[in-house]
């Protein structure tokens, strides 16, 4: 009986008046509501200023500004040659896939992956 009154009841109660998915009126509201405030978000953008393509930081800013550019998860900034620099010391760092291949690897810039020298393809310049 404690169980029916003290949880069961209040729970029943919740989920009748919470009420997860909206009413058709909802949905019209929206519908009205995106011709009113625009639809393109880029236009809405340049409504309040906001250039979404002047957000977009290179490294050096970063590193001008004294904050670290993200180098992935191998490999971290360094300071001072003003680059990423790979933990393991015998790897080297690719920027345009954040990732650090060994020494005598080749790096595929297409698939982003390493490949060992008998899986590269010298004529194609990517892995098989």
């Amino acid at each position: 009986m404690l169980f029916k009154s003290t949880l069961l009841l209040p729970a029943l109660l919740a989920l009748g008046l919470a009420t997860a998915v909206p009413g058709p009126e909802v949905e019209e509201d929206l519908v009205a509501r995106g011709a009113e405030f625009g639809d393109n978000i880029a236009a809405r953008g340049a409504e309040f200023g906001d250039n979404i393509a002047a957000r977009d930081i290179e490294a050096e800013d970063l590193a001008a500004r004294d904050r670290n550019p993200d180098c992935g998860r191998f490999a971290s900034w360094n300071q001072r040659q003003r680059r990423c620099i790979c933990r393991q010391p015998s790897f080297r760092y690719y920027d345009d896939g954040r990732i650090c291949c060994q020494s005598d690897w080749f790096y595929d810039h297409r698939s982003h992956r390493c490949c060992r020298r008998q899986d590269w393809d010298f004529n194609r310049q990517r892995c098989r």
